[in-house]
């Protein structure tokens, strides 16, 4: 992948902020994404929220009894959340931090969730690599990691064009940004080259009426 294709997710998400990522969304799709979640996640599990932005999903599940924190690389849409959550009166846990070298220990959540297409803003296979192998790294024993990506590419490309293989370039609410997306053909490849990690469902879903890539990693 050339060099110059650069972008800065926190310089994007500073742009755009908490109330332009909410206008792209509904609380009806945030509840769809929930009811999907809850068939994999119960109130015993400890749950992280990699890439919870302004606590989209992390306040609701907080709300329904769940244990879970976020964690996200932008301060802005951090504030938001914890103003909302102190809002809500809930005690919820946020960091700012990158999904690359998470602040956690070894075996710490039973749930990781990368929810949104969050995941899509790692722009090369290395960084790619590097997370997925955290978010694992944090996964306790039987755990499971799920990560949420668009699904194809033909519907995207009206609103933008490919500088690269996999790497589109478009705007969102009027703001320029880089997303790579994948295939299950090209996710099972970057999966089978993680030696550490064994077993891994890969699928496609549709959630809130569109067709999601997903990604299911057990420990």
């Amino acid at each position: 992948m050339p060099r110059k294709i650069k972008m800065d997710p926190k310089k994007f998400y500073k742009k755009i902020g908490a109330e332009g990522l909410s206008s792209m969304t509904s609380e009806k799709k945030t509840a769809t994404q929930i009811k999907f979640l809850q068939k994999f996640i119960s109130q015993k599990h400890r749950i992280l929220d990699v890439g919870c932005g302004y606590g989209r999903i992390t306040i609701p599940l907080a709300k329904m009894g769940y244990q879970v924190e976020g964690i996200d690389l932008s301060p802005n849409l951090l504030e938001e959340a914890k103003k909302q959550a102190k809002i809500a009166k809930l005690k919820l846990a946020f960091k700012v931090g990158d999904m690359r070298s998470l602040p956690y220990k070894d075996k710490h959540f039973d749930i990781v969730i990368c929810m949104w297409s969050t995941f899509s803003y790692m722009l090369t296979e290395q960084n790619q690599t590097q997370a997925i192998n955290e978010m694992y790294r944090v996964l306790a024993k039987n755990g499971t990691l799920i990560i949420d990506l668009p699904a194809t590419t033909e519907n995207k490309i009206r609103n933008g064009v490919f500088i690269a293989p996999n790497v589109l370039k478009r705007d969102i609410a009027g703001i320029k940004h880089i997303v790579y997306l994948h295939t299950r053909e090209t996710l099972s490849n970057l999966l089978r080259d993680l030696k550490n990690i064994k077993t891994y469902e890969i699928k496609y879903q549709n959630i809130n009426g569109k067709r999601r890539l997903l990604v299911f990693v057990k420990k």
